[in-house]
């Protein structure tokens, strides 16, 4: 049976501050990732660029990417609470 390979790319426009701090943020987690997963982040101008790759499974890039994302989440809700204060 062949593999099936997964390639996702989320640009996600946040600005350039919020952007690299997210990034700042999110970096840390992205360590002892499954043989079969790979995740790029990167900033560009006022952009975070997320680049997943995997073999064979759906479920777990589509759970990688809702992580991801609850994660960013939290992290615009802290930098929008550091802003007002």
């Amino acid at each position: 049976m062949s593999q099936i390979e997964i390639e996702i790319n989320l640009n996600l426009k946040l600005g350039v501050k919020e952007s690299k701090t997210i990034l700042e943020s999110l970096t840390p987690d992205n360590v002892n990732l499954p043989e079969n997963l790979e995740i790029v982040m990167y900033n560009r101008r006022d952009s975070l660029i997320i680049k997943i790759k995997a073999i064979d499974s759906i479920e777990t890039v589509t759970n990688t990417i809702d992580e991801i994302l609850n994660h960013i989440s939290l992290a615009k809700k802290v930098i929008s609470n550091n802003d007002r204060s």
